[in-house]
């Protein structure tokens, strides 16, 4: 299930996915504690996918919905009241999370079309967000993406940690958001490798450092796809193998710090937003800058 918070009024929007319960915006989270929500924002429930379609209804925060569809009209999905079958109309996608990703009741998230990041609320179970290519991950067909012939920007570590955020989050909207901005762009970065792990979905997760002895948590993340999506992805695990061998490796950890240089796509994994500082990033959460990774890398190799 899912809450919600739409344009206008603030209030909420869903996506594609069977079961959803409103995910709840709330504006004001002061003096809010674990079981306290101030729920001023409402759902705006429209007539058809559109800004200036007739609002037929506002649904309260915690409203359960039902998709009807997958396919969305721009930033609209068409659905049905839980509680109410025979009402349907369309609401905006951004301002939804699933509330199966976790219990927490006031954890912030950075939300598209507000001026400040609001507070986000998580309430109960729901089912799973729909594919994003061929998968179930988090913009998975923009992770996997090949990037084009092209002569890469070079960024240091310490202006990774310093770019600007997106405003993409856990919202439903956000699940499958398309690449833009500095996401079109490659970029060469050279840092310290000092952790290296397999993530479930099958990305190779490193962790970089600007110098061999900098704080691990100063780190910035690139992250090489499956080889089952391009031979580059294979060449770039197989470069990375080469210079830091397994046996130079205890579990995640790389025994002595190397440098190496990574080629790719910048990415904002938004995943890990908050209005804060990022959550869950391996040990990448210094900055909000942090969120930013290259994803996927195609390169790897010594510097010159």
């Amino acid at each position: 299930m899912i809450f919600a918070v739409d344009e206008g009024t603030r209030a909420g929007t869903c996506w594609p996915m069977r079961l959803l319960a409103v995910v709840c915006l709330a504006l004001t989270l002061s003096h809010a504690n674990a079981s306290e929500l101030v729920n001023t924002a409402r759902l705006r429930l429209r007539e058809a996918p559109s800004l200036s379609a007739h609002i037929s209804r506002l649904l309260a925060t915690g409203t359960s919905v039902e998709l009807l569809s997958s396919k969305n009209e721009g930033q609209f999905f068409n659905v049905r009241l839980q509680n109410d079958p025979q009402t349907t109309g369309w609401v905006s996608g951004k301002y939804v999370a699933d509330t199966a990703l976790g219990t927490v009741k006031n954890e912030r998230f950075t939300l598209r079309r507000f001026p400040k990041p609001e507070g986000l609320a998580i309430a109960s179970k729901s089912t799973k967000y729909p594919d994003c290519g061929d998968a179930h991950f988090f913009r998975w067909k923009e992770k996997t993406v090949l990037p084009s012939d092209g002569q890469p920007a070079v960024a240091t570590v310490k202006q990774v940690l310093a770019w600007a955020p997106l405003p993409i989050g856990k919202d439903l909207a956000s699940w499958c958001e398309v690449r833009s901005g500095r996401e079109l762009k490659q970029y060469s970065v050279t840092g310290w490798v000092r952790t290296i792990r397999p993530e479930d979905d099958g990305d190779l997760h490193v962790e970089l450092t600007s110098t061999a002895t900098a704080p691990v948590t100063s780190c910035v993340v690139v992250e090489i796809p499956p080889e089952s999506y391009g031979q580059v992805f294979a060449d770039a695990k197989g470069a990375l193998d080469n210079a830091i061998p397994a046996t130079d490796r205890t579990g995640p950890t790389v025994k002595h710090p190397t440098r190496l240089r990574f080629e790719g796509l910048a990415f904002f994994d938004g995943w890990h937003a908050t209005a804060g500082l990022p959550s869950g990033h391996g040990h990448c959460n210094s900055t909000k800058g942090a969120v930013w990774e290259l994803h996927p890398v195609a390169k790897v190799s010594q510097p010159l």
